[in-house]
């Protein structure tokens, strides 16, 4: 919904998960300087990157008449016309080459993947991030990965988990990995699976620099726990199975490029007003910025509110993705306090 405000201003109110990106597009379309444009979102009904930018053109269609016609306008699509402009993930075609021992050791593999953007460019950012977690749990010595996206003639793909469009294709390269040996796939994973220490892609050393690995230890546990060989050995009737399939996921700062500002008021009769720039996705952002502030002032978690994220409140702020907005959110609550 877009409305005016005094001084020739508009506020926004829209399901998003960026509103500087929001606010961006609104006073662009309309000629005006950003600090004339609030863009405020309460909670969303989840994301995963749809709404990054599948929401824009009703953002901008609602402000462009709020300012038309000086009064409040409200656009709310049909589901049927907001699922049939609003693509899914990138539909991608993937192939791979590999060298395996018959131990099933994986030492060599080539992956490549192309990424159908349709009609706009919203696919680049899956393909970056995708391209850069290719490598999903698994070392080897030679590893290669090609990524590129194009354009065809059918509604813009939305941005969704990264490593959902290349995990599956290094698995699939795993699949065919253990056929070729007559080994187990799982077998075959927990070979290459990374150890503490390893470098994996865009300069990550796995294990350190926060990069807690216990995913080795948790692979033994859960084969210890289900004991499938030995309990389908003693039960003639009852079986077990059981499938394991790693991911990694880089969950980090991205080296400063999360900017999420916070403010916080303490008013006359010790209550507290916080405001943070993340946005709500069904993830429980406001509770943990409330409950990091009521911890750290030593106040009840009742007496702290949050209020709506706002572009003006909160400027700057990046968008809410990545598994790090809620961490992000926190650390900038510390550096208000401190």
């Amino acid at each position: 919904m877009g409305s005016l405000v005094e001084g020739g201003g508009l506020s926004i109110t829209c399901a998003n998960q960026n509103p500087t990106r929001t606010q961006t597009a609104v006073a662009g379309a309309l000629g005006l300087p950003l600090a004339t444009v609030d863009v405020r979102v309460r909670r969303i009904g989840g994301a995963y990157g749809g709404k990054l930018n599948a929401h824009l053109p009703t953002a901008i269609a609602a402000a462009v008449a709020a300012a038309k016609h000086g009064r409040p306008v409200r656009l709310h699509n049909d589901r049927s016309d907001d699922m049939a402009s609003t693509g899914g993930r990138p539909p991608m075609e993937g192939s791979f080459r590999l060298a395996v021992d018959q131990g099933g050791v994986v030492s060599s593999i080539e992956l490549t993947a192309a990424f159908d953007s349709g009609v706009v460019d919203g696919g680049a950012g899956d393909l970056t991030m995708g391209v850069c977690w290719a490598d999903n749990a698994y070392r080897a010595d030679d590893f290669a990965v090609h990524g590129s996206f194009y354009n065809s003639g059918v509604v813009g793909s939305a941005a969704c988990f990264p490593g959902g469009v290349t995990i599956p294709l290094h698995e699939l390269a795993m699949e065919a990995a253990a056929e070729a040996v007559g080994l187990p796939a799982d077998a075959v994973r927990e070979a290459n699976l990374y150890a503490t220490g390893d470098a994996a892609l865009c300069g990550v050393t796995v294990g350190e620099n926060g990069f807690n690995w216990n995913l080795p230890a948790m692979w033994q546990s859960a084969k210890a726990r289900w004991e499938v060989e030995a309990f389908n050995r003693s039960n003639r009737w009852r079986k077990r199975g059981l499938r394991m399939v790693p991911v990694k996921y880089g969950i980090e700062d991205n080296g400063g490029a999360y900017k999420e500002g916070c403010s916080l008021g303490v008013l006359a009769d010790g209550s507290v007003r916080l405001a943070h720039g993340g946005c709500e996705l069904g993830q429980g952002i406001h509770t943990k910025a409330a409950q990091a502030a009521a911890f750290a002032l030593g106040c009840p978690l009742g007496g702290v509110s949050v209020s709506d994220t706002s572009s003006l409140a909160t400027p700057g702020s990046a968008d809410t993705g990545g598994s790090a907005t809620s961490e992000c959110v926190v650390k900038a609550r510390c550096w208000t306090l401190d």
